[in-house]
């Protein structure tokens, strides 16, 4: 007898935990209404998915969109062109996965419809590895407005979840999308700016260019080749280069024309020791926006205007504002020709005019009359007049000699020759400094 009743007892424990790990398992993703402690929240657990995910969708009247993880990388499913931000999708999903509600307010309600709950205004819906199926389900909002009534799965249980939670999932597919087009990688050594009045480039000065100006290390090649303004350049330009997102427009275009991207207004080309970028800019949107394409990319986007105002810089702008400018240690010789010709000759620590010693600070000083004019404006070649003067650069750098003529232009001017492009004016008084200063250089 004491043995059937040993085995009874045995039999009954058996069964009874059975039934519990059935009932665990069948409940394990059901809510917990214990009260919890979170650190920053305190509410009740309502999932706790311990599997990882492999789907991710939000449907609503909205926002629909889902996200499979497929090799590691989270993507969009059936969404063409749509790059994501992996640690944003990872955030949420990991919020999901582990969701609390601020308070129990229906425990097996009998009407959903009192909370929205029949026909939900957003599901959450997530598939773990095991493939199961779980679902949030989010109704009204509350009278509030702090929160919104939630059941998960087909449970009756109704939960009130933070607004915060619902705005979280609710904000569709651009959420998890980086704001930023392009970083530029690497040190930029080119750019290229075309807009409505200009086409230019400005790059960084070749080693090979040992004349150049060292006051500054970027030249303009086209439409001049000129030094650049370097802080104006790179203050205003190079760091300034801000390529975020306002607004994802649309991700596989079928007409690049109703955003004015078949015939963009602006192209800007930057290229970097190690990379090619070029930004396609076409109709402005709202004024304050501007659509915007990014290299090979079929996705168009809209961006602040204010952030490329480079974009309408001329390249008179970005001049350094002088007409020549030429290192002194790199000249072996200037012929300037006036009234009369001028010879001046350096063999440093020596200096001559027409063969004459003269004062090395005085013919500094005379150097740097003759670089010194200052740009004033761009030449109409109609008004362009007889010769003032010329000289003629030579070099103790195996390089070819450079040529500078000026020419009355009005009055007040003098327009510029720079080895045989007229491009400039700049004030008369340069001019006729520079000329008074060589004859007082050969007196």
């Amino acid at each position: 007898m004491r043995i059937k009743s040993k085995l009874v007892i045995m039999f009954a424990v058996i069964l009874i935990l059975s039934g519990l790990l059935m009932y665990l398992s069948f409940n394990s993703n059901k809510p917990s209404k214990e009260i919890v402690d979170s650190g920053e929240l305190d509410g009740v657990k309502i999932l706790n998915i311990e599997n990882d995910l492999i789907s991710f969708s939000v449907n609503g009247a909205h926002t629909n969109y889902e996200l499979v993880y497929v090799n590691g990388v989270w993507t969009a499913s059936n969404t063409k062109n749509v790059k994501l931000n992996q640690s944003a999708v990872k955030s949420v999903v990991s919020y999901a996965k582990n969701l609390y509600a601020e308070s129990l307010v229906a425990e097996n309600s009998a009407d959903l419809s009192a909370f929205g709950l029949d026909v939900p205004a957003l599901v959450v819906s997530m598939t773990d590895t095991e493939n199961n199926v779980i679902k949030v389900n989010f109704g009204m909002q509350t009278g509030t407005g702090s929160g919104y009534y939630t059941t998960i799965n087909d449970q009756d249980d109704v939960y009130i979840v933070s607004s915060d939670v619902y705005d979280e999932f609710n904000g569709g597919l651009s959420m998890f999308r980086n704001r930023t087009i392009v970083n530029i990688e690497g040190d930029v050594n080119e750019v290229t700016i075309i807009n409505d009045t200009s086409n230019f480039t400005i790059r960084t000065k070749t080693t090979e260019n040992v004349n150049a100006n060292n006051m500054t290390r970027w030249e303009m090649v086209t439409p001049y080749l000129m030094d650049v303004n370097q802080s104006i350049f790179e203050g205003k330009v190079i760091n300034a280069f801000d390529f975020t997102i306002s607004e994802f427009v649309d991700d596989n275009p079928s007409d690049y024309g109703e955003y004015g991207l078949d015939n963009p207004r602006y192209k800007i080309i930057i290229k970097t020791s190690s990379n090619y970028y070029e930004a396609l800019l076409g109709n402005d949107k709202d004024g304050s926006l501007i659509y915007i394409k990014f290299n090979n990319e079929p996705n168009v986007y809209a961006i602040k205007k204010d952030i490329i105002k480079y974009k309408d810089y001329t390249p008179f702008y970005l001049l350094d504002g002088y007409v020549f400018i030429r290192k002194i240690i790199a000249v072996d010789s200037i012929v300037f020709v006036s009234d009369k010709t001028y010879n001046l000759k350096i063999n440093d620590p020596y200096f001559y005019v027409n063969e004459k010693e003269v004062d090395e600070t005085l013919f500094r000083n005379t150097y740097q009359d003759i670089i010194s004019p200052k740009i004033s404006g761009e030449v109409d070649s109609a008004k362009v007049g007889k010769e003032l003067c010329r000289f003629t650069f030579n070099y103790n750098t195996n390089t070819p000699s450079e040529t500078v003529v000026y020419y009355e232009y009005g009055d007040m001017y003098a327009a510029a020759s720079v080895n045989g492009n007229i491009d400039f004016y700049v004030k008369r008084s340069y001019v006729d400094n520079m000329i008074e200063s060589v004859k007082i250089l050969a007196e």
